[in-house]
């Protein structure tokens, strides 16, 4: 499953990835990041911020998000199909 991820990460060594991580409490925004370095562990993180606003209800909506730092910014995260990280969780890659 993982392997896909990577050879679609190929020619892209040493990449600075970050999840981010959006949530509107009753009472309140925030917005997170977390370093991560593949799209297998943003996955895996996404999936376990996923699993923690599940058991909180105080959290009304959430959004999350994969970043690279590119050329001295951060940006969306596309793999080289176009996809963001929400989209290739989707398909299940």
């Amino acid at each position: 499953m993982w392997n896909a991820i990577s050879l679609m990460c190929e020619g892209r060594d040493n990449m600075k990835l970050r999840v981010w991580w959006w949530r509107d409490y009753i009472n309140g925004k925030s917005m997170d990041y977390y370093k991560v370095s593949s799209v297998e562990e943003a996955i895996e993180k996404i999936k376990e911020l996923t699993e923690e606003d599940l058991k909180n209800e105080d959290i009304i909506a959430n959004a999350c998000g994969l970043e690279i730092f590119e050329n001295g910014e951060w940006s969306e995260y596309y793999d080289e199909e176009g996809r963001d990280i929400n989209e290739i969780m989707e398909e299940g890659i």
